[in-house]
């Protein structure tokens, strides 16, 4: 074949790509009547884009409105990152940057699971405004993704639950998956989990979303439906149509979404009253040792003031402190607290009697009173080897010191 023939050959290929391109109408996607139905379903709207179809969904809670026992206040001010840091943190963000987000998913990890409701919460004016996006089938997760990333904008400050080890990667992995975006530029990220076990885990010991509202709000949800039958809402309504639960998994998402910030403003009071909004001991033992890590040490024992005036003081607790207290080279009253503790007769008594046999080895050198609560300890000594062969270990040091003495 000659240069000139295979030009033209090529020249009539070009043509036809062209002209079928040209002649190709741009068809606008139908949308199932059964989309039609989920959104009516659930008061929603039914937003549609080339990319597919999802619902949106829109509710809010008014200022003062009640939520359990607790008044909802959006007079929120400046919110400092301290309150949620294990250390000293100057950040802070306006109330109106904070974007409250919650995820349901089909499955908790794999390539098949994706995030078939997403809520996102706001303060606007005198509301907290909660916007639900729900996935109406497989083939609409870009659409739904690509409205979403309108609200994960870079001056946006996530708060979360969980949420950075779950929902906000899972999020990234579907947006890159579905070729939406491989960044997500927030401007920080709250996540309340950390914060909130730091307060209430001694005392609440589960500190699962459900258990603080019930709690601590005094919110007790009403025909929820559980987090493990979520995913089985949503295939439901794929294999069969049923709408019968969904509005439950819509509620569910709902009520976590308005828990988060009622959780986040009551960690915020927790901080700014130095503990004035805590009554239990555990709450306020655990704020104070958080004030101490930060070195906020007079914010420290302000609240242990508080606590002392208790009846219910635990050993643990005064334990704790005794140690401050001999940190901070204040050895009469670490003394007083040990003395406390070597009475009550329970495990802490081992480490009181210890401590109150060094004490009177090293600063009052004094080997008999010394041995005396060495000897004491014994009998609250744990089963640790290592434990009881110190002991041992200083029982017959302090034996031969007395012996020395007295040769003399």
């Amino acid at each position: 074949m000659t240069k000139k023939n295979l030009t033209d050959k090529l020249a009539r290929f070009s043509n036809q790509i062209i002209s079928q391109q040209t002649e190709t109408p741009k068809v606008t996607p139908k949308i199932p009547k059964r989309y039609q139905t989920l959104a009516e379903s659930l008061d929603a709207d039914l937003i549609s884009r080339d990319e597919g179809s999802y619902c949106l969904i829109q509710s809010s809670l008014q200022d003062n409105e009640t939520y359990g026992t607790k008044p909802v206040l959006l007079n929120l001010d400046t919110v400092l990152m301290d309150v949620f840091s294990k250390e000293k943190d100057e950040m802070h963000f306006d109330p109106n940057q904070l974007l409250f987000f919650d995820i349901e998913t089909t499955g908790v990890s794999g390539s098949g699971a994706v995030p078939f409701l997403i809520g996102c919460g706001s303060l606007f004016e005198n509301e907290f405004v909660v916007r639900q996006y729900l996935l109406a089938d497989y083939t609409d997760e870009t659409a739904m993704l690509e409205d979403l990333l309108d609200e994960l904008t870079a001056d946006k400050v996530l708060v979360t639950y969980n949420g950075a080890s779950f929902d906000l990667p899972f999020v990234k992995d579907r947006m890159i998956i579905n070729r939406v975006t491989r960044n997500i530029p927030l401007a920080g990220h709250i996540d309340l989990l950390h914060s909130t076990r730091r307060i209430f885990k001694k005392r609440l010991k589960d500190c699962s979303l459900t258990n603080i509202e019930r709690e601590i709000f005094g919110f007790h949800r009403q025909d929820d439906i559980p987090g493990y039958l979520v995913p089985s809402v949503f295939f439901e309504w794929l294999n069969s149509d049923s709408l019968e639960l969904m509005p439950l998994v819509v509620e569910h998402n709902k009520y976590d979404i308005f828990s988060l910030y009622l959780l986040l403003y009551e960690l915020i009071q927790v901080f700014q009253s130095e503990g004035e909004t805590l009554s239990e001991i555990d709450d306020l033992h655990a704020l104070s040792k958080l004030f101490y890590n930060k070195q906020e040490n007079e914010k420290s024992k302000k609240i242990f003031k508080v606590i002392h005036q208790s009846e219910k003081i635990s050993p643990e607790i005064l334990l704790y402190q005794s140690l401050i207290y001999k940190k901070e080279k204040d050895y009469n009253k670490a003394k007083a607290l040990w003395e406390k503790i070597s009475e009550l007769e329970t495990k802490e008594s081992f480490t009181a009697n210890i401590e109150l046999s060094k004490f009177y080895e090293h600063h009052q050198k004094d080997n008999h009173r010394s041995l005396k609560y060495a000897q004491k300890a014994e009998m609250y000594c744990p089963d640790s080897e290592r434990q009881k062969t110190a002991l041992h270990h200083r029982i017959s040091r302090l034996f031969s010191k007395i012996e020395k003495i007295s040769d003399k």
